[in-house]
């Protein structure tokens, strides 16, 4: 069994891994690289690829002499305004992110509570070694055998870069998901991506790329859409597989919808001792109210409607579709 003092040996080493792994960023190789961390009060808005993000950037931020970008600080910002939350210049495609998660369900609903982090780097930070780990709690389902609990660790290296009006994201993990009861192997994958940023206008820029799942139901997708800022407090990430709409309502809270696509792979032991990969798949629309107060992490409280649920085995024993719920979650990005 998966005995307790297991999990907190994990723990202890994931937190010990994080702070060797953190890569300071160079700041001397000329004016494509990001800066090092800022004090919050320096922040200025500033216009280029994946503009208008919308995050607080106390946590690493692009400084105002590496922008080679177009339109450094568009006409409709002020510059010299320091209230507010700070515009990302360019955040990438995914970020650190941590939290915990509800998937509301019990018996043949199948339901999820779930809390870690993943292992992006965080935002503003040019490059990075981080570490994973989630645990997620199960509930249900009746009519299939499923374990109490799975497991993710993960490791992972990424490298964003704004290069003019260019920029990109590269990402490249090792992934073990399981119940760690029989076979983990199976349960190895090896996600990444590699999206690219491109302005177009002053307010729109095209996004382009792959995202590698390397689940058991989808290997990969294309990553392709425009990101469109038709105000400062406005962002349009019209962008598949992942839309998100972000709306500055105050200073400190905006609120968002968003999409995409939900679940994991993970190898898993059955009642019958059968070593096994079973698949959770859902689609999600959610609301979220973020708050982004200056010197502080964006949280978040988001509610989804979750749909089009799947469980799959690849014995195919077991296979069926949960109805739709609901999922709630608290978010903190990095």
């Amino acid at each position: 069994m998966f005995h307790a003092w297991r999990i907190a040996f994990v723990f202890m080493l994931f937190q010990a891994g994080r702070a060797m792994a953190q890569v300071p960023v160079d700041t001397s190789n000329g004016p494509t690289e990001l800066s090092q961390r800022q004090p919050a009060e320096d922040w200025q808005p500033i216009v280029g690829p994946n503009r208008f993000q919308l995050d607080n950037v106390g946590t690493g931020n692009l400084d105002q002499d590496s922008i080679a970008g177009p339109n450094t600080c568009g006409t409709s910002v002020d510059c010299d305004s320091k209230e507010g939350p700070q515009l990302d210049v360019f955040r990438g495609y995914r970020v650190k992110q941590g939290g915990i998660e509800w998937i509301v369900g019990d018996g043949n609903q199948f339901g999820m509570f779930s809390f870690g982090s993943d292992h992006y780097a965080e935002s503003g930070l040019q490059s990075g070694l981080e570490i994973g780990l989630r645990f997620q709690f199960l509930a249900g389902p009746d009519r299939t055998d499923m374990p109490p609990r799975v497991f993710d660790f993960s490791i992972g290296y990424q490298k964003r870069q704004l290069i003019g009006g260019f920029a990109y994201d590269v990402a490249i993990a090792v992934l073990a998901a399981s119940d760690f009861e029989g076979s983990s192997r199976d349960g190895v994958r090896f996600p990444g991506h590699a999206v690219g940023y491109l302005t177009l206008t002053d307010s729109v820029d095209v996004v382009f790329g792959a995202d590698f799942l390397d689940r058991a139901d989808i290997r990969l997708l294309p990553v392709a859409g425009l990101i469109w800022c038709p105000t400062p407090v406005l962002r349009l990430e019209l962008v598949f597989p992942t839309p998100r709409i972000d709306w500055q309502i105050t200073d400190k809270r905006r609120l968002y919808l968003n999409g995409g696509l939900g679940g994991d792979t993970w190898a898993i032991e059955r009642d019958s001792e059968l070593d096994d990969l079973v698949t959770y798949r859902d689609l999600r629309i959610g609301i979220g109210l973020e708050r982004i107060e200056a010197g502080d992490t964006p949280t978040a409280i988001e509610i989804a409607f979750l749909f089009d649920r799947k469980l799959e085995f690849r014995s195919g024993d077991g296979d069926y579709r949960p109805n739709g719920t609901v999922m709630i979650r608290a978010i903190t990005r990095y």
